[in-house]
């Protein structure tokens, strides 16, 4: 990432070093340019000279030329003048200096009145043609930039610019023109735009945006200016074209929250300081429709030959639907704690259906599951409105006719996202009131069993994106887990009400057996056993028709041990409700 950084700031600066030497080369050719005019003037008066018939001159004028021709071989500019005559061009005449430019010497093009044309590329001949026509009907012709073939066969590139020449009358009577050699420029505005074409393909490859902080030279203190270069890439972060958003700092940071520009400030001082090798800070800032997006932004300050700042350079990314996955997670993973300690479907239903409508953005949520005893997918919650609804809904598994998307999701096991409703009616709801233009339902498995399904609906069409079915399907899984603990929790808690209850009996008939076997009063027995089987009247029953036997054929007869046995007959006839009389 930093070595991305530094490779941008150096196209930045490799660019910025482009534009000086592209700005110096055409304030260099306006200087020639101007320079050499005042020279025109003498060559036109020679000329007027020559066309008078004089053919005298005074040492000033001679020496004048002289300096003219000097100063024209100095330079890669040349001079020439087409002369008219009716308004038709009759003589062209090309300075000594024209070698120096084309290859070309004035007699060669004397020799060849069309070279100059010839000379000329052919897909810049058009132009070139269209400023001579406007010469020779009067008007003003604006400079204009073209190709030539050297005399060895390179290309070389020109800037032709002209003044036109009129008599008294108004009538066209010469033309002078300036070509000035721009090749060295040329080459420099292609070496400018090819590396913006990099840089715009590392910021396009980075999905980045770039913006720079050029500090002033001459400031010993060297401030933050206001004024940063911001690329259209980071403009179009919040919505705006590149002309529409300055490159302002002030402007940047207003949109920015107000605790988030404090951070930016602190981690921006920490950096200029020494403190950070790295600038870097994720911030919110506001969207031109004014909802807020969230940025990443990374940075390298970058000095000069001395050491002192001189220019700052980042890259910022646009990071809001990171975020918002990152929130969505944490919500999955806070639902996965909370179901961790749920035992109860309903509530399960409740906590499952609430965070699926919210992560997943939805109107309405329902899940089922599948009913073991009928084989039927039974739903039984659906949240509407942000309330949980309770339904019984039995669907057959066998209906091959026009399916149920959860039915479709049992069968097949996997997760099926119909985008749009009204173009796929595939899978639709037997709901009417579940419905929506997109439906996604995931499988709730465990392990490779299937045991039920989750389901949502938007009333948006292509709702639901990949994001989204890997979520409902993390939240199916953590669904499946939750009913399937809370079904071995209830299984549990059934077995050990059975074996409590079981556990309970032992110890009565342990305790019962241990009565009987230690004491050989009999009443005192028969207490213990009644009390111990509470309502038991069968087991009582045979308990008093034992008695009765045992005390027959201890006592010899009837009427033996009356007296005994009266007692123990009303402990009997006491626990099971008989009387005498029903004897």
């Amino acid at each position: 990432m930093a070595d991305e950084i530094k490779t941008i700031g150096n196209f930045l600066q490799e660019l910025s070093n482009l534009r000086q030497e592209v700005t110096e080369l055409k304030a260099l050719s306006a200087d020639q340019e101007g320079t050499i005019m005042p020279h025109r003037d003498i060559e036109a008066r020679l000329a007027s000279l020559y066309a008078n018939g004089q053919d005298q001159f005074d040492d000033a004028l001679i020496e004048s030329e002289k300096r003219y021709s000097q100063l024209l071989e100095s330079v890669t500019d040349y001079i020439y003048r087409v002369r008219f005559e009716n308004g038709v061009p009759v003589d062209t005449r090309h300075g000594p200096n024209c070698v120096a430019v084309t290859g070309y010497t004035s007699e060669e093009y004397e020799a060849n009145p069309e070279l100059w044309y010839q000379m000329i590329h052919e897909a810049d001949r058009r132009p070139v043609l269209k400023q001579i026509i406007k010469l020779r009907l009067g008007e003003f012709a604006s400079p204009i930039e073209h190709r030539i073939i050297h005399k060895d066969g390179t290309i070389r590139w020109v800037r032709n610019a002209t003044i036109l020449r009129k008599d008294e009358e108004g009538q066209v009577i010469s033309y002078d023109g300036l070509i000035t050699d721009i090749t060295e420029r040329k080459r420099t505005e292609e070496a400018l735009r090819e590396r913006e074409e990099q840089l715009q393909l590392a910021i396009v490859g980075s999905r980045g945006g770039i913006w720079m902080i050029r500090f002033d030279p001459h400031n010993p203190d060297r401030p933050i200016p206001d004024e940063i270069y911001l690329s259209s890439q980071m403009k179009q972060f919040i919505g705006f074209d590149d002309d529409e958003f300055p490159n302002s700092i002030e402007a940047w940071e207003n949109r920015i929250l107000p605790e988030d520009v404090d951070l930016l400030r602190r981690s921006g001082r920490d950096h200029l300081t020494g403190q950070s090798d790295i600038y870097e800070q994720e911030y919110r800032i506001r969207h031109k429709d004014g909802s807020l997006r969230w940025l990443y932004t990374r940075g390298r300050l970058q000095p000069d030959e001395e050491g002192r700042p001189s220019q700052w350079v980042g890259i910022v990314w646009d990071i809001t639907e990171r975020k918002r996955l990152q929130e969505r997670l944490e919500a999955i993973y806070r639902l996965g704690q909370e179901l961790a300690l749920l035992r109860d479907e309903a509530a399960i239903a409740a906590q499952v259906l609430t965070t699926a409508a919210s992560t997943l953005q939805v109107d309405n949520a329902s899940y089922g599951l599948m009913d073991e005893i009928t084989g039927k997918l039974r739903y039984c919650y659906y949240l509407v409105d942000g309330e949980l609804q309770t339904i019984e809904l039995y669907l057959p598994l066998v209906d091959r006719t026009l399916s149920d998307i959860g039915v479709a999701v049992l069968q097949e096991g996997r997760l099926i996202n119909v985008a749009d409703t009204h173009s796929d009616n595939r899978y639709l709801s037997k709901l009417s009131k579940w419905a929506g233009r997109s439906e996604l339902a995931a499988p709730m498995k465990i392990g490779e069993r299937v045991i039920g399904v989750l389901h949502a609906t938007s009333v948006e069409p292509r709702h639901f994106s990949a994001e989204d079915e890997q979520l409902l399907q993390t939240l199916a899984d953590q669904t499946a887990v939750a009913i399937e603990n809370a079904r071995l929790y209830e299984e549990i808690q059934r077995r050990v009400q059975e074996l409590t209850l079981l556990n309970e009996q032992t110890e009565m008939l342990r305790q019962a057996a241990a009565a009987l076997t230690s004491s050989l009063n009999l009443d005192q027995v028969l207490e213990t056993i009644l009390t111990y089987l509470g309502t038991g009247g069968t087991l009582r029953q045979r308990l008093r028709l034992s008695m009765g036997s045992r005390r027959a054929a201890r006592c010899g007869g009837p009427g033996v041990c009356d007296s005994r046995s009266n007692h123990r007959r009303a402990l009997l006839d006491r626990s099971t409700g008989v009387s005498g009389d029903q004897k």
